[in-house]
């Protein structure tokens, strides 16, 4: 079974207690945040996009599409 590729939308503790708990998951390959937090880096498998804002719908739709996504958590 293919992993997934999560996606949270926001920069807070929420969104690091989220990713967390996603990589801690057998199904989950990695992670992406936006904009996610410098915090989040310590993780292994995440990557942030600190550019945007969570308002940047396009922008994430963008992201989420070349980053192959399965899941999005906003």
């Amino acid at each position: 079974m293919k992993k997934a590729i999560v996606a949270v939308i926001d920069g807070g503790g929420r969104a690091h207690a989220l990713i967390e708990k996603y990589l801690q998951s057998k199904h989950v390959a990695r992670a992406i945040a936006i904009p996610g937090n410098d915090l989040m880096l310590l993780h292994k498998n995440v990557k942030i996009f600190p550019q945007y804002k969570t308002t940047d719908i396009k922008d994430i739709v963008t992201v989420c599409k070349k980053e192959k996504v399965d899941l999005v958590d906003v």
